[in-house]
């Protein structure tokens, strides 16, 4: 069941409730203790930033997409210089299929 992967440390994987109300998921620590810290990670498609991993931008040119630079990851963050564009991020260490998305008022919008 997959209730177990609640706490199976993978973040690619997750609880599906049998239905959506009234269902919840607890951890019994055997013993009164003080918390520090939580962690959520939401469901994900496994399409982040990998530290180590390469990863090519697109950009639209109005006719075809042009390779605007290329980088390594060193972080969960990548940096590019780029133009008011859509633009294609792909993972070429994965070959994992890419999102695409644009830059508007400076937050990203994903398609």
């Amino acid at each position: 069941m997959t209730r177990y992967k609640v706490f199976d440390k993978d973040i690619e994987t997750f609880f599906d409730a049998p239905h959506g109300s009234d269902v919840w998921v607890g951890l019994d620590l055997g013993r009164p203790v003080n918390i520090g810290k939580i962690r959520f990670f939401p469901r994900t498609n496994e399409n982040r930033i990998h530290t180590g991993d390469r990863y090519m931008l697109y950009y639209w040119d109005g006719g075809q997409w042009q390779l605007l630079n290329e980088q390594v990851a060193t972080g969960y963050l990548l940096h590019f210089q780029a133009p008011n564009a859509m633009y294609y991020l792909h993972n070429v260490t994965s070959n994992q299929k890419g999102d695409y998305f644009v830059i508007i008022d400076g937050e990203q919008k994903w398609y």
